[in-house]
């Protein structure tokens, strides 16, 4: 039996997904509330949190839902919030506080490639557990293999399952796409579960804003393929990997993208893109994010024509939340 877990929204995520989460978990059977905080800058600049209803924290276990930075909600004070929030729960007698990551930012500053440079990933999580957080989870990380020991990285499968289910997808019809080595631990768990098989290349860049698929294996002539990444930043691989595959005849092509960050010419090109959907998380919110004019017009496009689809990623994180709780 899980103890009743509290859930806490960070200011970097809209709060109706705490109401969404504790709603998964009731359905999961652990005992679940929502927890509040109230926030305020001194006038000196500093900042202020206080947890609501403190004195009955204790023998329940402290979950926060925050990511360290957004799009739609940059700057550090998130991740000086997280601290605040880490401290006081541990103040206030919970019984174990965990940090939950929909977007684990930084996640690219894994390692250092050039003198002087800091290995930002580590530093975060060095901190996170330094103001005692008893575990830190976060959503398709980018680098694995690189990142902290004892962080938990939790892979989105489940909810890209879910979709091909409602799209009727056949194993023998489908094609996983792999477009680099980064991407290949997805790829293997989306097609071990589902039973499609795998197409996977590798990729140059003569130029910054250039990309070309090399090395490609895999056949995925008139199938269904699912292309497969963790981040989507400035749309420029993605929509090179998909032109390719529509040209070696795929019937149609699907991209499942965990994060859609979405800088620079990122709208211009997936509206563009040889693709007939994708599909993203909400993990990184599109409410709030600081587009142009144009730009806003092509993410109400993509939306109402479908081509970019929004996946829920409630469900994802209350299973996380619901398996540290009853200790798994």
């Amino acid at each position: 039996m899980a103890r009743e877990v509290v859930v806490v929204v960070g200011s970097a995520h809209p709060e109706n997904i705490g109401v969404q989460v504790v709603g998964e978990l009731k359905k999961l059977g652990v005992p679940a509330s929502r927890g509040l905080f109230e926030e305020k800058t001194f006038a000196d600049g500093e900042k202020y949190v206080r947890l609501e209803k403190a004195s009955g924290l204790a023998n329940k276990d402290f979950f926060i839902i925050q990511s360290v930075h957004t799009p739609s909600k940059p700057g550090e004070k998130h991740f000086l919030q997280l601290l605040h929030l880490i401290s006081a729960a541990k103040a206030n007698g919970a019984h174990s506080v965990h940090v939950v990551m929909p977007y684990y930012a930084y996640g690219r500053q894994e390692r250092v490639s050039k003198p002087g440079e800091a290995e930002v990933a580590q530093t975060i999580f060095n901190a996170i557990k330094g103001a005692g957080a008893d575990s830190v989870s976060a959503v398709d990380v980018h680098a694995p293999h690189a990142m902290p020991a004892g962080l938990k990285n939790v892979m989105p499968t489940d909810l890209w399952l879910k979709e091909l289910a409602k799209m009727g997808f056949k194993p023998e019809d489908t094609v996983v796409f792999a477009g680099d080595k980064g991407a290949l631990p997805r790829v293997n768990a989306l097609a071990d579960k589902s039973g499609a098989s795998i197409a996977k290349a590798d990729k140059i860049r003569p130029e910054h804003d250039k990309c070309f698929l090399v090395g490609f294996s895999g056949d995925v002539n008139k199938r269904f393929v699912l292309s497969l990444d963790d981040i989507l930043s400035t749309g420029g691989t993605f929509g090179h990997s998909a032109k390719e595959l529509k040209r070696r005849g795929a019937r149609k092509v699907y991209g499942f993208i965990t994060h859609l960050v979405g800088v620079g010419k990122a709208w211009s090109r997936l509206e563009k893109a040889k693709v007939d959907a994708v599909f993203v998380t909400d993990s990184l919110p599109l409410e709030g994010r600081k587009l142009s004019s144009w730009d806003k017009r092509r993410v109400e496009r993509l939306l109402k024509s479908r081509k970019l689809r929004i996946v829920p990623i409630a469900p994802l994180l209350a299973k996380t939340i619901a398996e540290r709780a009853k200790g798994k």
